[in-house]
């Protein structure tokens, strides 16, 4: 299992493809976006790594953002979202440089995955590459613009909305996994992982 807690950085994708410069002796793989919120962004990242698990291109999702225009905050225009500029979505190909994983792959998603962690599970969706296990995801989406104010504080607030490429939203209700897994209080006093067990029942099943 490998734990992606974050995107951002320019080490990631290093650290990944040292770890993984061949996949000798690994026949599955499992990848913990539980605890990925996005802070700091670095979708291009989890593209990256993604890239290393598909033998066929992938599309990423689609996003928008709204397009200021004063004429909107005027009296007779109340709504100042009256107007929003869009990008289409990406296609990431796999990588050249080194090999691709093409044994069994599952994500862990729960409500903390928001951001470039909830672009990942996008990705991977559209791909068609494998199962995501656990809770809905956050419904965070897109950048994030972190703000600072006095004493120490922040205010950070998400500047695109992101979709899939047909433009079904997930902002707010979150992406819903193929295998749902509810962590309980107890689950979690008992030291059991209920989310890792479905998947690795998952993944050994592929494997036999």
């Amino acid at each position: 299992m490998v734990r992606l807690n974050s995107c951002a950085g320019a080490d990631i994708v290093p650290q990944f493809d040292r770890r993984f410069a061949r996949w000798t002796g690994v026949r599955a793989l499992i990848l913990d976006l539980r605890e990925n919120d996005g802070t700091g962004g670095g979708r291009e990242s989890c593209y990256r790594v993604l890239a290393r698990l598909m033998s066929h291109p992938f599309v990423t999702s689609r996003w928008r953002t709204p397009d200021y225009r004063p004429a909107y905050r005027g009296a007779d225009m109340p709504d100042s979202a009256g107007a929003w500029f869009s990008g289409p979505p990406d296609t990431v190909v796999p990588r050249p440089d080194l090999p691709a994983f093409d044994g069994p792959v599952a994500l862990l998603s729960s409500a903390r995955t928001a951001g470039a962690g909830a672009d990942l599970l996008v990705a991977f969706r559209n791909a068609q590459r494998g199962p995501i296990v656990g809770e809905p995801s956050a419904g965070g989406t897109g950048q994030v613009l972190t703000l600072p104010l006095s004493r120490g504080w922040f205010f950070r607030v998400t500047v695109t909305r992101d979709a899939f490429p047909d433009g079904s939203e997930f902002a707010g209700t979150g992406i819903a996994p193929e295998m749902a897994v509810t962590e309980t209080v107890a689950d979690f006093q008992g030291g059991k992982d209920a989310v890792l067990d479905r998947a690795l029942a998952f993944v050994r099943d592929q494997i036999r």
